[in-house]
């Protein structure tokens, strides 16, 4: 490429003065240097093709978290769960306020042992059932934790994974840049050739 260049900047006389062997040459470097420019530009389009389906691969992942934290247990259910539970023992607690105030003022022992019982007996089964409630709780809380915590690690390699990406994308682009000024420095050259008539005197010379 130093040998056409210098062809190049030299005056017209220094020019329609070089030898046609000397012409063969530097024919044979443009050709080699298009050549070379043709097997760069081919590996950047690779690359920027690569590029694309790593993004795209990167989007895809990205929806699948968001899809997965979407399916998560809705803890505010269970939260409203356990709140109605509390009140329904609140409610039995204040029935047996009422029984033992009852029982004060002279109702019947009977009846108030038969109330009394079925309290209990409820009572027992809502602490039986908010426990069990908050033991599922606690046990879907973890497994949010957990899971938050993978995709949070994940999201950050995607991301890092995405940058280095971009950085690729970028060279790839400024290589493409790189090769499109070559091919017009050599359609620029190529002009120079066919204005000179210097294509003409190698057909003649070959014949």
């Amino acid at each position: 490429m130093e040998a056409l260049e210098q062809f190049l900047s030299g005056d017209e006389e220094s020019q329609f003065s070089v030898t046609t062997a000397k012409l063969e040459t530097l024919m044979q470097l443009l050709c080699d240097e298009v050549e070379t420019e043709r097997v760069l530009l081919r590996r950047n389009q690779a690359e920027l093709t690569e590029l694309e389906a790593d993004t795209l691969k990167r989007s895809s992942e990205r929806e699948s978290f968001v899809s997965r934290m979407a399916q998560t247990i809705n803890l505010r259910e269970l939260l409203e769960e356990e709140a109605e539970t509390k009140r329904q023992l609140d409610r039995i607690l204040q029935e047996l306020e009422i029984l033992h105030k009852g029982s004060d003022t002279g109702s019947s022992e009977a009846a108030a042992e038969d109330i009394l019982e079925k309290l209990e007996v409820n009572t027992d089964n809502a602490i039986a059932s908010l426990t069990e409630k908050e033991t599922h709780l606690l046990q879907q809380k973890e497994q949010l934790l957990k899971l938050m915590e993978t995709t949070q690690k994940a999201l950050a390699e995607c991301k890092l994974k995405e940058q280095k990406a971009q950085e690729k994308l970028c060279e790839a682009v400024q290589g493409s840049s790189k090769c499109s000024q070559q091919r017009e420095a050599d359609r620029l050259l190529d002009t120079c050739i066919k204005e000179m008539g210097l294509l003409h005197i190698l057909s003649n010379k070959k014949k």
